[in-house]
């Protein structure tokens, strides 16, 4: 049960058009409902606002603030993640929802960890079942409780999560047309080129060290190629 009473919340305020803690709007009020599962709010505008809460009360706030009569959030916009492999929970995931009573906008976000799990949603929104499937099939985040928790953008015999920032660009396996066996098969990724480290910021730094005396040493003078320095004033020549 989520427990009714307001607590000392940090909230921030973007623009100079967000309201007063103490006035009854929508972002206050939701934060009056579930003071104890969120730990950051921020406030945008009057109909957009950013709620941060702890993950294993994920499925706890969604349910509230789905059948609540004053919060009514019953339509699912969007599910995205990103990746921080720096941090101690690596993965971002955002929530977008939206009110079609109150037209009020709420984003709610969570860190997830990398052997952790979140609950699925597909029970309240039923929306949200490609959006999980997406972001398991490109960052492994698991969904507990989904029905078909499978890949849907890569094929199935995939191996890795793409939107990873340690997968590698080239991928561990490529996919082509084999003519001699007349089907597709995947093979193996082969680098024409091993991996080089250079020293220099730029390849063209050599031009730098450039000199015009060997460039015409082959000729004589008589024969000497016309260059632009050739063209120029002797003030622009250095």
């Amino acid at each position: 049960m989520i427990p009714y009473y307001h607590s000392n919340l940090p909230v921030t305020f973007l623009n100079s058009h967000s309201f007063e803690f103490g006035t009854v709007t929508f972002s206050s009020y939701v934060l009056r409902l579930i003071p104890k599962i969120a730990y950051k709010y921020v406030i945008f505008n009057s109909s957009q606002s950013i709620l941060y809460i702890f993950n294993n009360y994920l499925y706890n706030a969604f349910f509230f603030l789905c059948k609540h009569f004053n919060t009514r959030l019953n339509y699912i916009v969007d599910i995205n993640a990103s990746d921080y492999p720096d941090k101690q929970r690596r993965f971002l995931v955002s929530y977008q929802f939206s009110s079609s009573l109150f037209q009020y906008n709420l984003r709610i976000k969570t860190w997830v960890g990398e052997l952790e799990f979140l609950s699925s949603l597909t029970s309240i929104y039923p929306g949200a079942n490609w959006y999980e499937r997406e972001i398991w099939d490109l960052f492994g985040i698991h969904f507990k409780g989904h029905a078909d928790l499978r890949r849907i953008l890569t094929d199935y015999g995939f191996e890795g999560y793409p939107l990873r920032k340690d997968f590698p660009l080239s991928g561990y396996y490529e996919l082509r047309y084999h003519e001699n066996q007349k089907r597709i098969v995947y093979q193996g990724i082969k680098l024409t080129q091993e991996f080089r480290y250079f020293d220099l910021l730029s390849p063209w730094e050599q031009i730098k060290e450039f000199k015009l005396s060997e460039l015409y040493a082959p000729y004589s003078p008589k024969n000497k190629p016309l260059h632009i320095t050739d063209l120029l004033p002797q003030s622009f020549i250095k």
